[in-house]
């Protein structure tokens, strides 16, 4: 597949790397600095009752083109995606025009 020789060509998975029944967690680097890791499972749904709900926990962080590492983390559950920390934008300069 085409995906498996994009993740051996591109990423190394280290070891430790597991994959069960309703939980699974790995950890993704490349050669450029970026990396991932995750985590996920069933846990028991915040509303009560038997249901199981999935929940994922991961951080990602890459090398800018300015040298800087950036990384965020994240949770993604029932109540959705809410990622933490996450990288701010740099400023916009001001513009000044000529013509005032």
């Amino acid at each position: 597949m085409l995906t498996d020789y994009f993740t051996r060509r591109y990423f190394k998975i280290l070891p430790g790397s597991s994959w069960t029944n309703f939980s699974y967690s790995f950890r993704l680097d490349s050669p450029d600095g970026t990396f991932r890791q995750e985590t996920g499972q069933q846990v028991a749904s915040l509303g009560g009752g038997d249901e199981a709900v999935n929940e994922v926990r991961g951080e990602v962080s890459w090398v800018s083109p300015e040298g800087e590492v950036v990384s965020y983390t994240y949770v993604a559950d029932e109540n959705g995606y809410r990622p933490t920390n996450l990288p701010r934008a740099p400023a916009v300069p001001q513009v000044y025009s000529i013509w005032e």
